[in-house]
């Protein structure tokens, strides 16, 4: 299991650049003019709105991600949110080249520097069947550069037949990660967290 914090290539640690073994500061999270926001949020949304703006928000995190490009962010409420909503082991929420996902957003900001962070990070999850035990085999995976600012990462088990790793966060390219928690990831090998 990983930590608060700690970035591609540690387990735990707070801030710090990519590979660093858990240095302290960074900037992963600094917001940078996005060219889109989608808006994620269980209380207000629905996967059939359009991601516009809270008041228009989608429910899943998936359903962002599928419109998402390089250059767009989605920002998330507090909530949990299921890497495999339709119970299939092998799926995860999959994040595109140049996409962030932010957490720590209440669903009335206009600007990621409004955040008071003072609401629980969103968990994304997976877990698809808790009574018989059964995790995906990854939360995320990240193509190219991605940034993960402000979630809780939690309950998947990266599986032999799924190649190595990245029991959290299974990363291809450049990664950036700022003030998440990860909790109850494992792998066979190579990487429990990422």
């Amino acid at each position: 299991s990983g930590g608060l914090g700690g970035l591609a290539g540690t387990a735990s640690g707070f801030g710090g650049d990519a590979g660093a073994p858990g240095g302290a500061g960074g900037d992963a999270g600094a917001p940078n003019n996005p060219d889109c926001i989608l808006h994620v949020s269980q209380r207000y949304g629905s996967d059939l709105n359009s991601g516009a703006s809270w008041d228009d928000a989608f429910y899943s995190v998936n359903a962002a991600l599928a419109l998402t490009h390089a250059g767009c962010e989605v920002w998330i409420t507090p909530g949990t949110y299921f890497a495999a909503p339709e119970a299939v082991q092998e799926q995860r929420m999959v994040v595109p080249d140049g996409v962030t996902l932010r957490g720590g957003f209440d669903g009335t900001e206009l600007d990621a520097n409004e955040r008071t962070f003072a609401s629980p990070l969103p968990k994304l999850t997976g877990i698809v069947d808790a009574a018989a035990g059964i995790e995906t085999y990854h939360v995320l995976e990240t193509l190219g550069v991605a940034t993960l600012d402000h979630l809780e990462i939690t309950s998947a088990h990266a599986a032999e037949t799924t190649a190595d790793g990245g029991g959290g966060v299974y990363a291809h390219g450049s990664l950036s990660v700022d003030g998440c928690l990860f909790d109850d990831t494992s792998a066979v090998a190579d990487g429990g967290a990422i």
